[in-house]
């Protein structure tokens, strides 16, 4: 038989989700579809590709070797289709970029304009439609950076290291906090926290409340850091936003921001692309600009928007 690259495409989903359902919706297919394809695959070399264990499903001797195949393969496949769809517009880049976090929408198309306006040759799109998962975007084509504060567990994945900032507890000038130099994951168990998204995705959850076992008194949610930023200084709860972020009312004495732990909440964030994507030069430009103007664009952002 005649492997085809729709073969290949089957057994890396399959193998790289675990189960023909989530490999389906990775394809873009319907669950029966790609089962028909995976059955009539295995029927035609005569042999299984992958076993069943503990509810997922794992390449065979004769999947994995088809699973190195099909890395070579779609990875030149890959690299064979952005490099016709750069051509075919006529720019030497097309960029579609996310990040996971709201507050990056503030200083990101600023910092793209500028980019934009030294390099016209690069076409750039933010899609933040794909904020709630980024990883999702790259890993499905719609995507060909992401910046992210976590690093993404998908192997094909390359991150470069951009800058760090500072997280800190946003209070009311009035609140028992207010005079404090830093506060302890402890200290949040009585309080209010607003965030931007679930509280599991944020970084003082996943890096300071979670190891320590604590939960806050009560979490709410809401999107919008302005809405954030009045509901702190009218004494509704408290939050943890970037230092930049708040810096305009910090310095205006309407809120405070108070350091957590004794070295501070460090968050880093990174440019996340396929492995097959991180050699283009264009990626490679805008992956430095970010890099170098990146966190400048960010307090300026807070300074302008204060």
């Amino acid at each position: 038989m005649i492997l085809e690259i729709r073969h290949l495409r089957v057994v890396e989903a399959v193998s790289r989700e675990g189960s023909v359902t989530r490999a389906a919706v990775r394809l873009h297919l319907t669950q029966p579809a790609v089962s028909h394809a995976l059955k009539g695959l295995e029927d035609r070399l005569g042999v299984s590709l992958f076993r069943r264990e503990d509810r997922r499903m794992l390449p065979t001797a004769e999947g994995q070797r088809l699973l190195r195949a099909a890395g070579t393969v779609l990875e030149e496949v890959r690299r064979a289709e952005f490099d016709v769809e750069q051509m075919r517009t006529g720019h030497q880049g097309v960029v579609r970029i996310a990040t996971e976090c709201y507050t990056c929408y503030s200083w990101l198309p600023s910092l793209l304009a500028k980019f934009g306006d030294r390099f016209p040759d690069v076409a750039l799109t933010i899609a933040p439609e794909e904020r709630a998962d980024p990883i999702g975007g790259l890993l499905n084509e719609r995507l060909d950076l992401a910046i992210m504060s976590t690093l993404p567990r998908a192997n094909d994945i390359a991150c470069t290291k951009l800058f760090q900032d500072e997280m800190v507890a946003v209070v009311p000038r009035n609140h028992s906090w207010a005079k404090r130099t830093s506060v302890s994951a402890l200290d949040f168990e009585n309080e209010h926290l607003i965030n931007h998204g679930p509280l599991e995705t944020t970084t003082i959850y996943q890096d300071i409340l979670h190891p320590a076992g604590v939960s806050p008194r009560r979490c709410t949610t809401l999107p919008l850091t302005e809405a954030i930023i009045q509901a702190v200084r009218s004494g509704v709860g408290i939050s943890v936003l970037a230092r930049w972020l708040v810096a305009p009312e910090i310095e205006a004495g309407s809120l405070r921001g108070v350091r957590i732990g004794r070295r501070g909440l460090k968050r880093t964030w990174y440019a996340a692309v396929r492995d097959f994507r991180a050699g283009s030069p264009v990626i490679q430009r805008l992956i430095r600009e970010l890099g170098k103007h990146g966190y400048a664009a960010a307090c300026e952002c807070g300074v302008q928007t204060g």
